[in-house]
Protein backbone atom coordinates (compact mmCIF):
# COMPACT_ATOMS: atom_id res chain seq x y z
CA UNK A 1 0.00 0.00 0.00
CA UNK A 2 2.58 2.18 0.43
CA UNK A 3 3.62 1.86 -3.21
CA UNK A 4 0.83 3.09 -4.39
CA UNK A 5 0.28 5.60 -2.13
CA UNK A 6 3.37 6.96 -2.94
CA UNK A 7 3.24 6.76 -6.58
CA UNK A 8 -0.49 8.53 -6.10
CA UNK A 9 1.04 11.08 -3.59
CA UNK A 10 3.65 12.30 -5.61
CA UNK A 11 2.64 11.50 -9.32
CA UNK A 12 5.40 9.51 -10.27
CA UNK A 13 6.16 6.61 -12.48
CA UNK A 14 6.91 3.48 -11.83
CA UNK A 15 10.34 3.59 -12.48
CA UNK A 16 10.84 6.54 -10.19
CA UNK A 17 9.11 4.56 -7.29
CA UNK A 18 11.79 1.95 -7.83
CA UNK A 19 14.59 4.40 -7.49
CA UNK A 20 12.89 5.41 -4.05
CA UNK A 21 12.08 1.74 -2.77
CA UNK A 22 15.82 0.00 -4.45
CA UNK A 23 13.01 -2.76 -5.99
CA UNK A 24 11.95 -3.84 -9.02
CA UNK A 25 9.45 -3.18 -11.13
CA UNK A 26 7.80 -6.46 -10.92
CA UNK A 27 7.52 -6.11 -7.14
CA UNK A 28 5.85 -2.65 -7.55
CA UNK A 29 3.66 -4.02 -10.26
CA UNK A 30 3.05 -7.03 -7.78
CA UNK A 31 1.91 -5.22 -4.71
CA UNK A 32 -0.01 -2.81 -6.23
CA UNK A 33 -1.86 -5.27 -8.56
CA UNK A 34 -2.65 -7.23 -5.02
CA UNK A 35 -3.41 -4.07 -2.84
CA UNK A 36 -5.91 -3.19 -5.58
CA UNK A 37 -7.21 -6.30 -5.95
CA UNK A 38 -7.07 -6.71 -9.37
CA UNK A 39 -6.16 -10.05 -10.96
CA UNK A 40 -3.94 -8.22 -13.55
CA UNK A 41 -6.09 -9.78 -16.34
Amino acid sequence: MEIARYIIDNNTTVRQAVKHFGISKSTVHAEVTKQNGSSGR
